[in-house]
């Protein structure tokens, strides 16, 4: 399996990163540039950049062009524990492989609540489907004030 097929995906990452939640993990998405063109007013502009994922070992999550790639194991301890009376964390993987295709056709599913039309959404990438979870939750003030403080940046 490749490295982003065990991470997130950049944009999901960028998204964390705007909600406030921490940037603590092994890999990070960096972003940087490759090609500069100077402009006829003499400023230089970025054209093209390149986006990959390094170790943190050598990359810091906490600046402008990097943001955490958090794995699969990351979230699943990120992911809050709900004390909603509507439910909680819904996981699954599903087969969706056909006799006729010629490749695996899995997708992984995450929905918070016994209503799945809260948040429902198929993944190839099983950490990107826990990432939409926990970002929903965010956005809809849904973890705990406990849970803020651990996971989020003050």
């Amino acid at each position: 399996m490749s490295v982003t097929k065990e991470c997130i995906s950049l944009e999901l990452a960028k998204r964390l990163r705007e909600l406030g939640v921490k940037q603590k993990s092994v890999l990070v998405w960096s972003e940087y540039p490759h090609i500069m063109e100077q402009q006829e007013d003499g400023t230089v502009k970025c054209i093209e950049t390149i986006t990959e994922i390094k170790g943190t070992s050598y990359w810091r999550t906490d600046e402008i062009n990097n943001w955490a790639a958090f794995t699969l194991r990351e979230l699943f301890e990120i992911a809050p524990t709900f004390e909603l009376s509507i439910g909680n964390l819904i996981f699954e993987k599903k087969d969706f492989t056909r006799s006729y295709d010629k490749k695996e056709n899995i997708k992984y599913y995450c929905a918070y609540g016994y209503e799945r039309s809260l948040v429902e959404n198929y993944e190839e990438n099983p950490a990107n489907a826990i990432a939409k979870a926990i970002i929903y939750l965010i956005e809809n003030n849904l973890v705990s004030d406990e849970w803020r403080d651990i996971w989020m940046v003050k």
